[in-house]
Parts: C-alpha cells; structure tokens; sequence
C-alpha cells in the first residue's frame, strides 16, 4: 500500500464504526485506539509495524521497512518509521522536538493526539480534518 492509498485506508476507518475510541496511546486497551492507534494498526495489517506487548502480544509480522518498525500499545506516538512513511518528518520524540516546545506543537502526532485525548475529538472528525488539512499536505 502506497502513502495515499494508507491515507484513505485511516479515513475510511476512523469514520467506520469498527474501532473503538480510546485515550492515552496508541491502543491502551484489547479493543480501544487513538487516532494514531488506528493507523498502526493499518500499518500492522499491511505489514509495515508490528505490535509489541500488550494488548496484542501474539501479532508477529515482518516489516518492509529498512529495520523493524515496533509499535508498542502503549506508546503514545507510532514508530519513527511510519512517521517518515506518512511524510510526517521529524517525530516527536526526537531531541530537536522533543526540547523545542514550538516545534513540538506544530508536530502532527502532537496535534492528532491532543485532538483525541485532550479535545475528545471523535473519530469522525478527526478523519475529517486529516482529510482536508493533513493528506493533501502529505500525499
């Protein structure tokens, strides 16, 4: 699957009625997602990432990416791979955000994440927004 095609995949799926909304990282309970969550989990379903620890400890796939891409349930950001796969840049973690507050409010999984759990943004929103404001700046 190709940057635009994932895109489209996370739209779809945010506005779908198939996962559940939840807070806090990317997937902190057997059933629940953030925004973000749900995308790594698309990933996951294309092979890109795999799931590491709880919740879903059994998933095991291979990643086409140069080296793993390892997405934990409880992080709160998805793998740096998959950032640079969205055309995201710099991930948040990364010490030049990380100790740059100006820079880590304009981050998109900043903005995306505090939508969700800060703002309780719905699913359905929030892939309205990444619709007009976010995909077409990236694809």
């Amino acid at each position: 699957m190709n940057r635009k095609e994932l895109y489209d995949k996370w739209i779809e799926a945010l506005r779908s009625d198939k996962y559940e909304q939840d807070q806090g990282c990317l997937h902190p309970s057997s059933v629940g997602y953030c925004c973000l969550g749900v995308l790594t989990e698309l990933a996951v379903q294309d092979s890109k990432v795999k799931w590491e620890g709880p919740p879903d400890p059994g998933t095991a796939l291979t990643s086409p990416f140069q080296r793993p891409a390892i997405a934990r349930a409880c992080d709160g950001f998805i793998p740096v791979e998959l950032s640079e796969f969205m055309g995201w840049g710099e991930h948040p973690d990364d010490p030049k955000v990380a100790d740059d507050q100006a820079a880590f409010d304009r981050n998109i999984q900043v903005k995306l994440s505090t939508m969700n759990d800060t703002g309780k943004w719905s699913f359905k929103r929030l892939a309205t927004y990444i619709e007009k404001y976010v995909a077409p700046k990236y694809t």
